[in-house]
């Protein structure tokens, strides 16, 4: 992930973190629909799964913009909050 920013990795980081707690508290089926219904969620999973496996160049990450990373933070944050995970 040297392509991205160190601002882009410490949300991406965080946002994992979040995501490791819903996967906790939550059915994974309900996990996986959460993720897929949303094309941002489904998207950042998409890309980082996929360059995780060497699927994707490392230019593909480009498109997880802070912009784009803070809406899925948003998406994350508010099932987090609405889960009432602390």
């Amino acid at each position: 992930m040297s392509s991205l920013s160190k601002e882009q990795i410490s949300m991406i980081d965080r946002i994992d973190q979040q995501l490791d707690k819903l996967l906790n508290n939550m059915e994974y089926e309900e996990y996986l629909d959460f993720l897929r219904n949303d094309d941002y969620l489904a998207t950042y999973d998409d890309v980082l799964g996929y360059n995780d496996i060497h699927y994707l160049p490392d230019a593909f990450l480009s498109g997880l913009t802070i912009d784009f990373l803070n809406k899925v933070a948003e998406k994350v944050d508010k099932k987090v909050a609405e889960k009432s995970i602390q």
